[in-house]
């Protein structure tokens, strides 16, 4: 089975733990687009926060952002599964109560109810400042693709567990990075959106390899037809996996991509 469409992880897989992509990574990349193969930036970052590393790549494919929660080309949303506006105000009265950190994203944005050491962190993580506003704790009508809970990787685990206790099945939640808690809407997942942009190319599952290093890329590390767990990731993202290849320190993705996209492998 020839792989047409690659799907990365950013954060942890694509890039290493110096936040650069290797001129080896480069390289493959590239001679993987020149060889016929498309190329997906799968993040839970939002667009603005990565456009730059997809232009820099040169590619030309859409982007999925907010771990799935969008599909964008060119700042042009071609698919989205919002949270509920409902459960959205939830989570911030929640945050609010209890002294944690949350944000949500409207439109290029990501806003949250007061500056904070988290919200400037996330910003120099970005490259561009978020928006400090109270009156989100008051709006019904938020239309956000994802939430994103922040603190120390040591309370990520505890905030974890309360919010399945809390909201049940009503919200997707995972981490995205020892010190990220996403909340997305149950229906929001790496796995589906890669599965809709599959299909709208005529591709099946077993066209694709994706990689990652967390359990927001399990979905898509599940779906795929060759699914990629980083040697770096955590057990649960690697025990899902059907290859481990090295590490993002290690380049990784080069790896994969001359054993299975330029050399043939299969597994």
């Amino acid at each position: 089975m020839a792989y047409k469409l690659l799907a990365l992880d950013i954060d942890g897989t694509l890039l290493n733990s110096k936040k650069e992509i290797t001129p080896r990574v480069r390289q493959a990349i590239r001679q993987a687009v020149e060889a016929g193969t498309m190329v997906l930036l799968a993040t839970g970052r939002m667009y603005r926060a990565m456009r730059k590393i997809n232009e820099s790549l040169g590619l030309t494919m859409p982007c999925m952002v907010y771990g799935g929660g969008q599909i964008v080309k060119d700042g042009k949303i071609l698919y989205e599964c919002a949270l509920d506006p409902a459960l959205t105000h939830d989570v911030l009265q929640w945050a609010h109560a209890t002294g944690r950190h949350a944000q949500v994203y409207i439109g290029n944005d990501f806003v949250y109810e007061k500056e904070n050491v988290y919200a400037r962190e996330y910003a120099e993580f970005c490259g561009f400042p978020g928006v400090a506003d109270p009156s989100i704790l008051e709006r019904m009508d938020i239309q956000t693709p994802k939430m994103l809970m922040i603190s120390e990787a040591e309370n990520i685990a505890r905030w974890r567990a309360e919010a399945q206790e809390r909201y049940g099945d009503r919200l997707k939640i995972a981490v995205s990075n020892p010190r990220f808690l996403e909340l997305n809407n149950p229906q929001t997942s790496k796995g589906a959106a890669l599965d809709f942009l599959a299909k709208s190319m005529g591709l099946t599952a077993e066209n694709c390899i994706a990689m990652g290093d967390a359990t927001l890329d399990l979905p898509m590390i599940e779906y795929a037809g060759l699914g990629v767990a980083m040697e770096n990731a955590d057990d649960a993202t690697k025990s899902k996996a059907d290859f481990i290849c090295p590490s993002n320190d290690e380049d990784g993705v080069a790896y994969v991509i001359e054993r299975f996209i330029l050399g043939g492998d299969t597994l």
